[in-house]
């Protein structure tokens, strides 16, 4: 045994990531088993998987209330081509209020980076607010919205919120009952 572990290829199944102290340590006793596992500072895996709730939130809601003309969903890519005005400006808000309730930063580029890998990889993927993906993605907007009216202060998600108020009102987005505010 010995030796470095493998090199990352192209593409990876159930990619992880390592932070912490010990990291390298298991990042390396990984390798040797031919598994991989990306090593990253707290930081930088905190801004990565945000990055990636904001892609979730953004282009599921935007594409869900833009179905196509046969009645199909929407796709993450046709979201991209068609939408990315809509996109981009949500991504930007989002990205705002991570910064003011979580003191996160998206990296620069966020957006250009989520448009490209939605044109790049979304053709498949239908755009849809379910309960489960509304617990991944935009579960946390969604409730910091709803708290910050509540206390008084103004909406750091205002797009987001008149995207999910309109979703549901036109029937285009399911949340979970006990998400749906009382009138």
């Amino acid at each position: 045994r010995g030796g470095a572990p493998p090199l990352p290829t192209a593409e990876w199944a159930g990619e992880s990531t390592a932070t912490g102290k010990w990291a390298g340590a298991l990042t390396e006793r990984l390798g040797y088993g031919d598994l991989f596992c990306r090593d990253m500072f707290y930081r930088d895996w905190r801004r990565w998987m945000l990055e990636k709730v904001v892609y979730g939130a953004v282009f599921n809601l935007v594409g869900a209330l833009h179905p196509k003309e046969n009645g199909k969903a929407s796709t993450h890519a046709d979201v991209a081509l068609y939408f990315a005005d809509e996109a981009d400006e949500m991504i930007a808000e989002l990205g705002y209020t991570l910064r003011g309730y979580m003191a996160v930063t998206l990296l620069s580029g966020s957006t250009d980076r989520l448009c490209a890998y939605a044109e790049a990889h979304g053709r498949d993927i239908p755009c849809a607010v379910t309960p489960e993906s509304y617990a991944l993605y935009n579960k946390l907007f969604w409730e910091n919205a709803l708290l910050s009216k509540q206390r008084g202060f103004p909406d750091t998600c205002a797009m987001h919120t008149e995207y999910m108020e309109y979703g549901l009102e036109k029937g285009l987005i399911e949340l979970p009952p006990d998400a749906v505010p009382a009138k």
